[in-house]
């Protein structure tokens, strides 16, 4: 490999990097290049989507506008006509991604691993899918590409295949190793694409700050509500580790293929640790005579405790081999566990609770479900305002306290022509006065209830989703030492054009931040 042609723009992700930690850990000089570019360039933070979950975060990122107008809200989508969910990809997106507009232009573009891309695109360079991909075979643009790096650059690995097994110290270690060398393999892959196909605009995604996070937050962070002091010993360095790998990795790809006219670096969203409390979202609605479960059914607890067995007990490898094997019986059984124990005829209100950050709220409007028994606007209305009202009113369980949990309706918050995909309500549980989600399947459970004890690891998070993301231009189309202030993931889109003398599309809902443009 000779000398690799750099991009004029780099952009990189650290999926869920928060700028609570990597701000504090640049200036203490564990992050030296990350350091290096904050002095250089400009940064601040990056409001997510609400919720700030990845589907929707990186989609905005990718068309530069809301969810009203992309058509991605979540995971799941709702099966029109139903009350059915079924799982998501690019397909879904309703508008076309930057790198499709690029190639439009004339550029050549790369994409590799960035969530929300599958099927990958037909786009004048290169993609590689992330996240939302069921395999790694099918994840390529062109199709050739997947032979082609297993031959010559030693293949690529979409997601961590112990990642949801971690129940030893040993299996612990195996992820955390696991997940940097899939990370440095993937840079190796980025350069061999690089150094081949020469693309204009290059991006990568790192997903283990995203995956460390979740599963290591209660080993590093003290004031957590079940902090493992033990664990500490080993582990309380573990996310530091992750950050540290992805710092020598952004080294590497600066010092390799420098940008010509900007780096950029980014996060979906930020993190931070899960919260004391649990709520059963469904049992509150019931309390308020919203919703009403069906007669206890043995069926459902069945679906429901086959669902938590394999939730707990397989590896993700093993998950996607089975919905490879068995495509919709996933989707089918998390239906059944969740929204199988509710008598349809007398529910005016029922929560999905998927994604894991926050329960999604519907009302049972006629106009969009079968069963559907509110059947105006203003009852519609009503309902809406009363769950508003039991959030903010919710008592902590020792009843000292009212918790305050801000509630979004999705006129507040979305705009655009697929607002009837959108849930009706979002409480915001991920915020500082919010709760960790507990399904309810069927009868019988407290509503609100505060966790002692240790996390239940593999299965449970001790590190959730935050509002505020990371965001860092440096280079020489970019300002040096400011602080960005008010700045969304759906402004990036609109920026990186304009820092390529490129024209905007209409309707696109972001800002070019050009506070950060020399």
């Amino acid at each position: 490999m000779g000398k690799i042609q750099p991009p004029h723009i780099l952009i990189i992700g650290m999926d869920g990097a928060t700028p609570n930690l990597i701000i504090p850990w640049a200036r203490e000089g564990k992050l030296p290049n990350i350091a290096r570019l904050i002095s250089n360039g400009s940064y601040g933070e990056l409001l997510s989507t609400i919720p700030p979950i990845t589907p929707p975060a990186w989609t905005s990122f990718m068309t530069g506008v809301n969810p009203g107008k992309h058509g991605i809200f979540d995971f799941v989508d709702k099966v029109p006509g139903t009350y059915d969910f079924r799982y998501i990809n690019a397909r879904m997106r309703r508008i076309p991604s930057i790198w499709q507009y690029l190639s439009t232009l004339g550029l050549r573009v790369g994409a590799l691993n960035i969530p929300m891309t599958f099927p990958p695109e037909e786009v004048n360079g290169f993609m590689i899918s992330g996240l939302d991909a069921p395999d790694e075979k099918g994840a390529t643009y062109p199709a050739s590409l997947y032979d082609e790096l297993f031959r010559e650059a030693g293949g690529f690995q979409l997601d961590i295949r112990n990642l949801g097994n971690m129940k030893t110290d040993e299996q612990r270690e195996l992820f955390l190793k696991e997940s940097l060398d899939v990370e440095e393999q993937r840079v190796k892959v980025l350069l061999y694409l690089q150094d081949k196909y020469a693309c204009d605009v290059l991006m990568l995604v790192f997903n283990a700050t995203d995956q460390v996070q979740h599963h290591f937050w209660h080993y590093m962070d003290a004031a957590h509500p079940k902090y493992d002091p033990v664990g500490a010993q080993r582990f309380g360095d573990a996310i530091l580790r992750v950050y540290s790998k992805i710092d020598g990795l952004i080294g590497r790809l600066l010092e390799e293929i420098p940008p010509r006219d900007a780096v950029m670096l980014m996060s979906d969203h930020g993190a931070g640790a899960t919260s004391r409390y649990y709520l059963h979202t469904n049992f509150l609605l019931e309390q308020l005579g919203l919703l009403r479960f069906k007669k206890k059914s043995l069926f459902v607890d069945a679906i429901g405790g086959f669902e938590k067995l394999l939730k707990s007990n397989l590896s993700d490898g093993q998950k996607k081999f089975m919905a490879k094997l068995l495509p919709g019986v996933r989707g089918r059984i998390e239906n059944y566990s969740q929204l199988g124990a509710i008598d349809w005829e007398h529910t005016k209100a029922f929560a999905t609770e998927l994604t894991g950050i926050a329960p999604f709220i519907w009302i049972n409007t006629g106009k969009d479900f079968p069963r559907g028994s509110v059947l105006f606007e203003k009852e519609r209305m009503h309902i809406v305002e009363t769950i508003k009202d039991a959030f903010l009113n919710l008592k902590d369980p020792q009843g000292n306290s009212s918790l305050g949990v801000e509630v979004f309706s999705k006129e507040e918050i979305f705009s655009g022509p697929y607002m009837s995909k959108a849930p009706d309500l979002i409480p915001a549980a991920w915020s500082e006065r919010g709760f960790n989600l507990k399904k309810a399947p069927s009868q019988n459970g407290s509503l609100l209830r505060m966790e002692e004890g240790s996390i239940a690891s593999g299965s449970e998070w001790s590190g959730t989703h935050k509002m505020e993301g990371f965001f860092l231009v440096s280079g020489e189309k970019a300002a040096s030492g400011k602080v960005l202030r008010n700045i969304n993931i759906i402004d990036v889109f609109p920026t990186v054009l304009t820092i390529l003398n490129l024209p905007v599309p209409q309707g696109v809902d972001g800002r070019v931040i050009k506070e950060l443009i020399n």
